[in-house]
């Protein structure tokens, strides 16, 4: 290993890391011990019950306090709990995400709790109250929770920064990028259609009017600020228009990866579909699940799946947590997003005061702005990073922290061109910060 970058993150933060590039995330483990040795049997090998020993008390008993449940929900939950994160020993001060939850195994454990009690609970409950105890209560409470923003960090102080997730709408795949976003508050806006009994919209334009909706109803005035994540970046850009055409200020947008992950060897399409025969769909949509459109597994997928109903039975194998009704709900809402295109009519008639930012990823197709440059009244700031589309969630999430962090600093008005001859209507605007 690298001993400086021991020295700042430490080994089992690197080991994470490296898994992150070859595993999709639902196979990254949750949790990383390094030990010092393995225990040996007499012969020599590797004695199984003694590492299982070893590993449960090195991870469990210094590292958290374990907080018998107490009431007959927090009981019954924490059964729950277990099965989902297969683990023993839940405590009733225990964080769903911490212990190893991700947005998609959230989706089936709030569709659980619903069935067994015969609740309405919302998955976004669950992302607001992560521990055991809380979630409990909520449930007990049987409280109705409509809001679609999640917090993303814990800044409390500032106007906050609404920001759109891509494709399958949890803004939970957002939450290392809002752990390093510690001077305004980080609020993700969930897609509707995540929930039991919840339509995915029919138009971006319909999208968008319900978003601002939720944004008014915590931040009545403006200025606004706005940052959408692949998908969540036509959302965001939807969003700052009818924002400035109500007559409210939008501050900035910045526009993250707003291009689609291109696809190697695949021809790029001149129209969206949602054919199960289209590889560069099929791709997409898995890596919704799986946070990556690259590995054996997505190979897999491509021989295998036909239709949705192989589709769901795919991935339900792949990640047995995930039930096959979720599976399906999330596939419904990224077949109707996923032909959300603006009209060369539409397009052209959105032009924005804002200032808009684009930071593009690596091996990024060309967005939905690409084809019509009249998009902003100002100068756009534009940026290409060594990270690809997933990377910079995850283990590059610190470059696009710092790329955000030069805009909210520097630009407008340190942005320069780098030359400074007039541009030809070919070239393409490309601008540094000074």
């Amino acid at each position: 290993m690298d001993e400086d970058k021991v020295h700042m993150r430490g080994p089992a933060e690197m080991i994470r890391d490296d898994l992150s590039r070859t595993l999709p995330h639902y196979m990254i483990p949750a949790r990383t011990l390094v030990m010092d040795s393995l225990p040996l049997s007499p012969n020599g090998k590797v004695d199984l019950q003694s590492l299982r020993v070893g590993v449960h008390r090195a991870t469990f008993r210094p590292t958290r306090r374990l907080v018998q449940p107490r009431s007959h929900t927090e009981r019954w939950l924490a059964g729950l709990w277990s099965q989902y994160l297969n683990y023993k020993d839940v405590s009733a001060e225990d964080d769903f995400f911490a212990m190893g939850g991700d947005s998609l195994t959230a989706v089936s454990l709030v569709n659980r709790i619903n069935k067994q009690r015969n609740a309405s609970l919302k998955v976004q409950t669950l992302f607001r109250h992560s521990v055991l105890r809380e979630l409990a209560a909520q449930v007990d409470a049987a409280r109705q929770d409509d809001s679609r923003l999640i917090k993303l960090n814990t800044c409390t102080a500032g106007r906050a920064v609404f920001c759109w997730p891509g494709l399958g709408g949890s803004p939970m795949n957002l939450r290392a990028l809002g752990a390093l976003i510690s001077e305004r508050p980080l609020l993700g806006v969930q897609a509707w259609g995540i929930n039991a009994a919840e339509e995915p919209f029919a138009n971006i334009n319909s999208m968008a009017r319900a978003d601002i909706d939720q944004i008014l109803h915590v931040q009545p005035h403006g200025p606004y600020t706005l940052w959408g994540y692949s998908f969540g970046a036509r959302v965001a850009f939807e969003v700052a228009w009818q924002l400035e055409q109500a007559g409210h200020v939008v501050d900035r947008l910045v526009l993250l990866c707003p291009g689609n992950p291109m696809i190697e060897g695949a021809t790029s399409a001149t129209q969206r579909t949602t054919s199960f025969s289209d590889e560069i769909y099929l791709r997409i949509l898995y890596s919704v699940f799986a946070g990556t459109i690259r590995g054996e597994q997505a190979e897999q997928c491509l021989r295998e799946v036909h239709d949705e109903g192989s589709f769901v039975a795919f991935m339900a194998a792949s990640m047995p947590r995930l039930e096959s009704n979720v599976v399906r709900r999330i596939v419904r809402i990224v077949e109707r997003t996923f032909q959300f295109e603006y009209t060369f009519e539409e397009l052209a008639g959105r032009k924005l005061n804002a200032q808009v930012a684009i930071i593009k990823a690596t091996g990024d197709d060309y967005s939905f702005l690409d084809a019509y440059p009249n998009y902003s009244a100002v100068t756009p700031y534009v940026r290409t990073l060594k990270g690809d589309h997933y990377s910079l969630l995850v283990d590059d999430v610190d470059e696009l922290v710092q790329a955000i962090g030069a805009i909210e600093l520097d630009a407008p008005q340190d942005v320069k061109r780098i030359s400074d001859d007039p541009p030809t209507p070919s070239d393409e605007a490309v601008l540094v910060i000074s």
